[in-house]
């Protein structure tokens, strides 16, 4: 007589197989645009980053549009006031973004605790952010 243990199998849902590579998945990808004032608008107003970033997201066939978050006439020193950044931040919290685009890390915030902090949890759920505008351009090292 042999004591035969009954044996489940669960199949892995895409949150849980961390092993699905990335280029075989359709990400959820989300943009933020931030205008603080009006000299901004004069060089890049806030319809033109609406636009850029829409266009953007839906001519990668890779990409699907999780929306387009946007906050006009907020400052990026704060995000208790900016609500559509809340929301956006809320979003990828549900599991409804994958990735965020944005112009600048200014323009994702400039109080450095709340970027931080940010950016470790949005990690820690492997969602990414791509800034496209960085402050320091890159250099490659120099071989002596």
């Amino acid at each position: 007589m042999t004591d035969q243990k009954e044996i489940k199998i669960i199949p892995p849902t895409e949150n849980q197989d961390k092993h699905i590579r990335v280029e075989q998945k359709q990400l959820k990808v989300a943009a933020y645009c931030r205008v603080s004032t009006r000299f901004e608008q004069q060089e890049n107003s806030y319809e033109a980053q609406v636009k850029y970033y829409s266009e953007k997201i839906v001519a990668n066939p890779k990409w699907s549009l999780a929306g387009i978050y946007a906050d006009q006439g907020k400052p990026a020193t704060s995000t208790k006031q900016r609500d559509s950044f809340n929301h956006m931040i809320a979003d990828c919290y549900d599991s409804k973004i994958d990735m965020i685009l944005t112009k600048s890390i200014s323009m994702y915030a400039r109080n450095t605790v709340d970027f931080l902090r940010i950016i470790r949890e949005l990690k820690e759920r492997q969602i990414r952010i791509v800034f496209e505008k960085t402050l320091i351009p890159w250099t490659a090292p120099i071989n002596c």
